[in-house]
């Protein structure tokens, strides 16, 4: 653990940093500071001895799952719905499809474009 040498009666905010990734997202929320509860940090460190240091009441950790986000087309789509009868259903039409190829790659877990497959010349070998 690193020392710290700080002012009597110094704010310290609690931080985490991390490295993100394209996958990966995290969060921490150390909670609000009231009146009777200093920051998260304020609690460890050595307190003034008028200041009365109080962790927060819960300290919340956020776990979020992860998902692949894949490109799209930059236009979107024309899609007309009618419906035709209560006998024949509805009707759609699709004007000016954009094709998309994409290959499953099943060791890795998820689809990849072939516009993502050119920029991962790993995945080429």
């Amino acid at each position: 653990m690193a020392a710290l040498m700080v002012e009597p009666s110094t704010r310290l905010y609690a931080a985490a940093f991390f490295r993100p990734t394209s996958r990966e997202a995290i969060q921490f929320e150390f909670g609000r500071r009231s009146r009777y509860s200093l920051p998260m940090t304020a609690g460890m460190l050595r307190p003034p001895r008028q200041a009365n240091a109080a962790m927060p009441l819960r300290l919340e950790l956020q776990s979020l799952k992860y998902s692949h986000w894949a490109r799209v087309p930059l236009h979107h789509a024309r899609i007309q719905s009618m419906k035709l009868s209560n006998q024949r259903g509805w009707s759609v039409l699709l004007d000016d499809c954009a094709s998309h190829v994409a290959i499953q790659l099943p060791d890795v877990g998820h689809c990849l474009s072939i516009i993502e497959i050119a920029e991962l010349p790993e995945l080429l070998k």
